[in-house]
């Protein structure tokens, strides 16, 4: 099957459809849809034949070879598929049947979904609807149909099929504005186990958009707030609490647009872990470069530093290195509005822990700019106490003095340079 999928196949279509050659076709099956788009493209003759041989199959046949199948059915070109729309809706039926065991809601429930039968013919549904989206051609009901069977199926495959309709739920609302999402957002507020898996795919595995935001506010809300993971996903949940108010103070949605308030986002902030926080920190840090208003210091001035003052818990128990070290990244990123972003992130600011860095302080234009605040920003961050020597610091202080000769006096510079290992 392996070297040459051509000839098994040939082999295989002549066999009885029995249990006893089920795992010849999950091989065959697997090797059709995985490889190159060129490799694929070859088998394309083989996929639709494929569907027109197992047509005939019985279901329980079609059951040991159900995952493969529809993973076959995701990749293969379903417009030529004979009798296609009967094949989805035999093969979900299926998927519902076979998954019977109760899902882990510990694991990540989209990962799940997308290696299993209801998710991959939950992903070729959303994959077709997106074709006649963009043709403009009006989607057939079947798929509307289809669209309500995810929605409304019971078990864990359709758990499972919900997970890859909650990640494409920003494409959904744009496509039907008016979709009948209710029954959706009523999972999405349970107090089930269900509901707190999928939650976690709503805030770790979904796009944004405003529409998204209308929708799903108080359940975004509480999943953050449900949240324990760590690393890039706790920027992912954290942006989901904060690109609300940032449509906002883009004057893309009104206060009323959107029920995530001020006061939930701190309280949000206040009661989450240390990671959210962090993943929080390291958002501000980024948008103040990359939103939409030029330059970086008006986003700070009218988006990224009124944000930060409104929700930012501030006792001392929530100082963290790992924050401070975002948040100098975000005062030295806020361009020309340096000098007052450090003012207002000064009191966040704590020295350098074992893993921090003065990098983004030596790719920034504050040395040239505003020496004096970039003094400051060392004498804060780089520790009395440490024993540790930081990269780029010679050259920052160079950068330093040729700004402000006078800078060399101030005992803040000399302690730093006799700190500093200059190599000749």
């Amino acid at each position: 099957c392996r070297t040459d999928p051509k000839g098994a196949f040939e082999v295989l279509r002549k066999a009885p459809l029995e249990l006893g050659n089920a795992q010849l076709w999950r091989t065959l099956l697997s090797m059709l849809w995985f490889g190159t788009e060129e490799e694929k493209a070859e088998r394309t003759y083989i996929m639709i034949d494929v569907f027109r041989i197992l047509e005939s199959a019985e279901d329980d046949f079609i059951a040991h070879i159900l995952l493969e199948l529809t993973q076959l059915y995701r990749s293969a070109p379903r417009k030529n598929i004979a009798n296609v729309d009967d094949w989805w809706t035999r093969l979900f039926e299926l998927a519902i049947k076979s998954e019977v065991e109760p899902l882990d809601v510990e694991q990540n429930l989209y990962m799940r979904s997308i290696n299993s039968p209801s998710g991959n013919l939950t992903e070729a549904l959303l994959l077709d609807i997106e074709e006649c989206h963009k043709a403009e051609r009006t989607i057939p009901e079947v798929n509307l149909e289809n669209l309500n069977t995810v929605v409304t199926s019971d078990g864990p495959s359709g758990t499972l099929a919900r997970a890859a309709l909650i990640h494409n739920a920003v494409f959904l609302l744009s496509v039907f504005p008016e979709f009948e999402i209710t029954p959706l957002v009523d999972t999405l507020s349970g107090d089930n186990a269900e509901s707190a898996g999928l939650r976690v795919v709503l805030i770790t595995n979904s796009s944004n958009s405003l529409k998204f935001f209308q929708v799903f506010s108080s359940q975004v809300l509480r999943g953050v707030k449900e949240f324990g993971g760590s690393g890039h996903e706790a920027e992912i949940v954290a942006s989901k609490i904060l690109l609300p108010r940032i449509f906002i103070l883009l004057g893309d949605a009104a206060e009323n647009d959107i029920a995530i308030s001020e006061q939930d986002v701190a309280l949000a902030l206040r009661e989450s872990s240390d990671e959210l926080r962090r993943g929080a920190a390291q958002c501000l840090s980024r948008w103040v470069r990359e939103l939409r208003v030029q330059p970086a210091e008006k986003n700070w001035r009218e988006i990224i530093g009124p944000l930060h003052a409104a929700v930012w818990p501030r006792e001392r128990r929530f100082l963290d290195p790992s924050v401070s070290q975002h948040f100098a990244s975000l005062a030295v990123g806020a361009g020309d509005a340096f000098p007052e972003a450090l003012e207002q992130l000064q009191p966040y600011l704590v020295p350098l822990a074992r893993f921090g860095g003065i990098h983004d302080i030596g790719k920034s234009e504050a040395p040239d700019k505003f020496p004096s605040e970039t003094l400051k920003l060392l004498w804060i961050r780089c520790d009395p106490k440490s024993e540790r020597e930081f990269y780029q610091m010679s050259e920052i202080l160079d950068r330093l003095v040729k700004a402000d000769p006078l800078i060399e006096t101030d005992r803040r510079f000399q302690w730093l340079e006799q700190r500093t290992t200059r190599f000749k």
